[in-house]
Formats: C-alpha cells, sequence, structure tokens
C-alpha cells in the first residue's frame, strides 16, 4: 500500500472515528468531578457536548477525513444545534481581532510578491553571501528566516527555490568534484537549509506563522493577556536570531559537511537575476514605503497610543490590528504609478488569501473559548492533579516534545487550536502560570523538520526528488533537537522575564 492510499485508508476511518470517538467521550463524562480547589461541580449538557465536539474536531484534524479549514465549522453547526448555546457566542470568536491583523498583514505581502520586491531584496542579500558552500547555505537560511517573519514560509521557499536550484546546477558542473559526497551534500543543504529557515523565521513575528497568531488571539480573547507585535519580536526575533546561525553550524559541519572550494558562477547567476528584474520601479518603491512603515507603526504602536494632542489621546484605540487593516487598505487606494492605471493591489490578487486559515483560528478560537465558559477547561485541569509534582523544566520540555511530534503528522494550527486551550486549562494544576505552557506550544508548533507532510516548505523542496525521507529525518531530529533546546532556553532566560512572569 502506497502513500497515497494510506492516507485514503486513514481519511475513511477517521470520517468514522470523529462522531464515535464523540459519543464515547460524552457518555463517559462523569456526573460531577472535583476542580482544582476541591470544589465538587455538576458536569452540564452543554459541557458535555463541547467536550464531545473537541474529541470530534480532534480526530477530524489529525486524519483530516474533511478538509482542516471546514472541520474548524464544526462548532457552528453542532453547539447551537445540539448544545444549546447560541450562535451569537459560538461564531463571535471568528471574527477575532488578531486575526485582521493576519488578513491586513497578508495583504501586503501579497502585494510585494505582485511587484517583485521581495526577490530584489532576495537577490541584494545573496549578493552579500561570497561563494564558499558554507556561506552560500548560511545566506540563503538567513534570507529565508528573515523573509518568513513577514511573508509566509511558503511563499519565502517558493520564491527562493529557482535560485538554489540555479545554484546546484553550478554545483553539478563543476568538474573538479562533479559527484563528490561533498557536492551532494551542497545541493541538499542548500534545499534543506532553505526550508529550514523559513520554518524558523515565521518564529520571529506574531504574523510569521499561523500559531503564532492563534496564541496571541487565545491570550487575548481567554485571559485577557495583550501580547503587542513588538513584545512578541523582543523575544521572538532572539530565537530565530540564535536557532539560525546553530542550525547552520550544525547542518554544514555535521549533518550535512560541506567544504570551503568556491563555487564558481554565483555571481554571474546573481548578476542575471537582478538584470531580468530590471531598475527598482515606483511601484515597488510604494509597496516598501507602505511596508516599513507598517512595521515601524507595529513596533512604536505603544508609544503613539499614549500620545496626548491637546489633553486628548486620539490613537488610544490604535492596535496592531487596526496598523494592519490601515496598510492594507492604503495599498488599494496608492496608484501604482509607472503608467500603470491601477491600484498597486487589486481584489484579483487579495482573493489568493488564506481564507481557510482564518476559518481555522476561528474554529480554534470558538472552541477554546467555548470549553472555557462552560466548563470543560475546569474539568480538563482537574485530570491533572496527579502531576503536580512534576519539575517545571520537565514540564516546558515536555510540552515543547509533545507539539513537535505532533505537528510532524498534522497542521501545525490544527494542533495549536487542540492542544494550547488543554494545556491551558491544566497549567493551574501544576501552580503555574499558564504561559509557561502556552508560548512552548505555540512556538513547537512550528518546529516541523522531519517530514515531507509536515509543513509546506518541507513539500517543497521534497517535492524536487533530490534527497530521500530518511535524508530529511535524520537532518529533521538534529534540528528539533536543537529547537528544543533553543527554545526551551530562550523561554526561561528571555521571553518569560519580558512577559513579566515569574
Amino acid at each position: 500500500m502506497n502513500l497515497t492510499d494510506s492516507s485514503k485508508t486513514l481519511r475513511k476511518f477517521g470520517l468514522f472515528a470523529g462522531p464515535a470517538v464523540a459519543l464515547i467521550i460524552f457518555l463517559l463524562m462523569p456526573e460531577q468531578y472535583s476542580s482544582i480547589s476541591g470544589e465538587s461541580i455538576s458536569m452540564e449538557h452543554s459541557t458535555r457536548t463541547i467536550a464531545a465536539v473537541v474529541g470530534w474536531m480532534a480526530v477530524w484534524w489529525i486524519t483530516e477525513a474533511i478538509p482542516v479549514y471546514a472541520t474548524a465549522l464544526i462548532p457552528l453547526a453542532l453547539l447551537p444545534a445540539i448544545g444549546g448555546l447560541s450562535i451569537r457566542e459560538v461564531s463571535a470568536p471568528y471574527a477575532n481581532e488578531v486575526i485582521y491583523l493576519y488578513l491586513g498583514g497578508f495583504v501586503v505581502a501579497l502585494t510585494m510578491q505582485r511587484w517583485q520586491l521581495h526577490k530584489r531584496v532576495a537577490f541584494s542579500a545573496l549578493r552579500l553571501a561570497g561563494n564558499t558552500p558554507r556561506r552560500i547555505i548560511g545566506t540563503f537560511m538567513g534570507i529565508a528566516a528573515a523573509g518568513s517573519m513577514w511573508i509566509s514560509n511558503t511563499a519565502t521557499t517558493m520564491m527562493l527555490l529557482p535560485v538554489v536550484l540555479s545554484v546546484i546546477a553550478l554545483v553539478a558542473e563543476r568538474e573538479d568534484m562533479p559527484s563528490s559526497q561533498e557536492n551532494r551534500n551542497l545541493s541538499t543543504g542548500l534545499l534543506l537549509g532553505t526550508a529550514y529557515g523559513a520554518i524558523i523565521g515565521g518564529i520571529g513575528t506574531i504574523v510569521g506563522t499561523p500559531p503564532n497568531v492563534f496564541v496571541v488571539s487565545f491570550l487575548q480573547s481567554q485571559l485577557d493577556i495583550e501580547i503587542s507585535f513588538a513584545r512578541w519580536m523582543s523575544f521572538g526575533v532572539p530565537i530565530v536570531l540564535v536557532f539560525t546561525p546553530l542550525g547552520w553550524l550544525i547542518l554544514t559541519r555535521w549533518i550535512l559537511p560541506v567544504g570551503e572550494k568556491p563555487v564558481e558562477g554565483i555571481e554571474e547567476l546573481i548578476d542575471r537575476e537582478q538584470k531580468n528584474l530590471g531598475p527598482m520601479t515606483t511601484p515597488e518603491w510604494r509597496v516598501l514605503w507602505v511596508f516599513l512603515t507598517m512595521a515601524t507603526l507595529w513596533i512604536t504602536r505603544p508609544l503613539i497610543s499614549d500620545l496626548a494632542i491637546g489633553g486628548i489621546q486620539p490613537f488610544s484605540g490604535l492596535s496592531d490590528s487596526g496598523v494592519a487593516i490601515i496598510a492594507a487598505l492604503s495599498l488599494f487606494c496608492i496608484p501604482a504609478g509607472d503608467k500603470h492605471d491601477k491600484p498597486l493591489v487589486n481584489w484579483e490578487t487579495a482573493q489568493k488569501l488564506p481564507w481557510g486559515m482564518l476559518l481555522l483560528y476561528g474554529g480554534g478560537l470558538s472552541l477554546a473559548a467555548m470549553m472555557d465558559r462552560y466548563g470543560v477547561s475546569g474539568y480538563v485541569g482537574s485530570l491533572a492533579i496527579g502531576m503536580v509534582d512534576l519539575p517545571q523544566v520537565v514540564i516546558v520540555l515536555s510540552v515543547l516534545a509533545i507539539m513537535m511530534l505532533l505537528t510532524e503528522l498534522t497542521s501545525n494550527t490544527a494542533t495549536a487550536a487542540t492542544l494550547i486551550p488543554i494545556f491551558a486549562a491544566i497549567a493551574p494544576a501544576f501552580g503555574m502560570n499558564p504561559l509557561w505552557l502556552i508560548i512552548p506550544a505555540g512556538l513547537g508548533a512550528s518546529c516541523a523538520f522531519m517530514l515531507p507532510v509536515a509543513t509546506p516548505p518541507n513539500a517543497i523542496i521534497f517535492s524536487t526528488e533530490r534527497f530521500t525521507i530518511g535524508q530529511m529525518v535524520r537532518a529533521g531530529i538534529w534540528f528539533n533537537l536543537l529547537g528544543m533546546l533553543v527554545i526551551g532556553v530562550m523561554i526561561y532566560w528571555v521571553a518569560m522575564p519580558l512577559l513579566g512572569v515569574d
């Protein structure tokens, strides 16, 4: 049985297993339970129903019985129909304000791609690479990491792949060692390094990868904790700055060792690509200014919000989401120039937005809100009372390991949407601030290095058929272990102190 047949079988199994698991959970939920504080609490019908729906959605998300985005609509379909909840309260989280941060940021990213601005930036950075194998791989990793902070890791990988393949072609033409292991390592290292750099870079900003958006949305809606764009960058960017060079070192010196013999022709390749782009155009300049303005406002918004004019604070309500939407709208209004009788972005381009991902956020947030409001989170937390003696560091690393393992097999956003509410619920049983589990869970969900199915960047580079799954798994294991170490250390030394958590 091949992989496709196995996937079809799993989907068919999941289609029936989801409702079956829901029924089992509904029937096995106790009539009463003791809360973390020892209080006896009765289990309501709505609580049972929500817990059952959680199980149903988890099975369908894991098996992809139906598209993961469609599964995110289950709360809207079932909770009002059989749980006694109102459609208004179930649907409200689908319009969480952080979803609009992602929407606005993605419109800006799509506009950059429309005018090829992202390619110009990438080729300008490549010119600094030099022509030794280690520096070339390091530069591609760095460009991918920097790019995926602002545009999707999928788009970043797709943008760089043609250039990577061109460099690989140059490597294949080396007459001194045309088929050496070192050259094969360079080719594989370029592909893996580009994908891994894009994955790592997404950790750096809220809009860098979908799990980050879910974490911020969940904290804001369920725990009334706001993490601004600048605050996330204050610990996200340092993680990227440490993880990327360490990953480069183990990739080029241990996993796939490469030498220092220069790759001839790299400068000519960059010259040719930049010549094809031509000089910087008016649309590119205008998109660049909008992007820089948006990024500046995200970073300085706390200062702007406190600005008083004539005793009034007119910008006190300005949010990161508002900044993103203002930037997106401005792109529809600003003319492209250079004799282009059209705005910088049109609806044809905007339609490429990942609308399904927005539904996935909404479904996860709706489920989390209902779990908290109707006592499911409290019940789940009570189940963890027996594990309170575990050291905090063991708990944090266990959360990281669980998320890294599951995200290799399922959608990282679906994994985050399923487990983060549960981690938030059990944190009080450990006597821990929920941030100690939620932040590692969100960051761990982005670390999918081992399998082609784990994340689009992996699938894109694997489609070149220039390395085996075994090579990716071996490299991915080391990157996952490195990720646990880097993220674990940075959570303790950087993230939690910056978030004011003891």
